[in-house]
């Protein structure tokens, strides 16, 4: 088992009361599916995807990766934990437009603590994955929105995570450039067993995913989608 949720509470303060925002969650992620989150906006999904991916440690109940507790971990831990395991990919990329589009897909392996000049490979190949291998030394202002996604994917990539998580990845895009980006998620997910968990308020993208989970007033279903 990739992920295991396990009677997860979460609580917001707000003045002297408690704000309940997820209720009793159970989850379970197996390596290789491709999990689509969907709920209305204030449901918990948010929530949801920041636990999944290591940054916010503050909840009840306990949380398995690969059979582990990682509950209770100190915030460096965590940020240990989230730079080896998870690859984000955002709706607005969280690129850095003073860096060339090589130089944004490189950043992760440098934090990682690998030199500078044993990354050039790994940076093409991610590149070229992503089908831009031609764009490496342009910056992301030079490019499309759909070839931004495909930079932050590549970067998503780079350090080999365990999962990924997408959210909202074809938000603010035309529907041909959501299914070019929604095609390279797939493929990555069936041909190379990439787990992806992806937020969407669009139903349409569910046709590429294995799972769906439904969050409703903080409360959590998963069911196994129809071929």
């Amino acid at each position: 088992m990739l992920i295991e949720l396990q009677n997860i509470d979460k609580y917001y303060p707000v003045g002297r009361e408690k704000l309940q925002v997820l209720h009793g969650v159970n989850l379970q992620i197996e390596q290789g599916e491709f999990v689509g989150i969907m709920g209305p906006s204030g449901s918990g999904k948010s929530t949801l995807v920041n636990i999944l991916g290591f940054l916010d440690s503050k909840y009840e109940g306990k949380y398995l990766f690969e059979g582990h507790s990682v509950s209770g971990l100190s915030d460096s831990e965590l940020s240990h934990m989230r730079n080896r395991t998870v690859g984000f990919v955002f709706q607005d990329f969280h690129l850095i437009d003073a860096a060339t589009v090589f130089e944004n897909v490189q950043m992760p392996l440098l934090y990682a603590g690998i030199p500078s000049k044993k990354t050039a490979g790994a940076v093409a190949q991610a590149l070229e994955r992503v089908g831009i291998g031609d764009k490496s030394k342009q910056r992301p202002n030079q490019l499309s929105g759909g070839q931004k996604q495909r930079v932050a994917i590549a970067r998503a990539l780079i350090n080999q995570p365990r999962f990924i998580i997408a959210d909202e990845p074809t938000g603010a895009m035309d529907t041909k450039t959501s299914a070019s980006i929604m095609e390279i998620l797939s493929d990555l997910n069936k041909n190379e067993q990439v787990t992806v968990v992806m937020v969407t308020h669009d139903p349409t993208l569910l046709k590429y995913c294995t799972h769906q989970i439904k969050v409703v007033d903080g409360v959590v279903q998963k069911g196994t989608l129809k071929p």
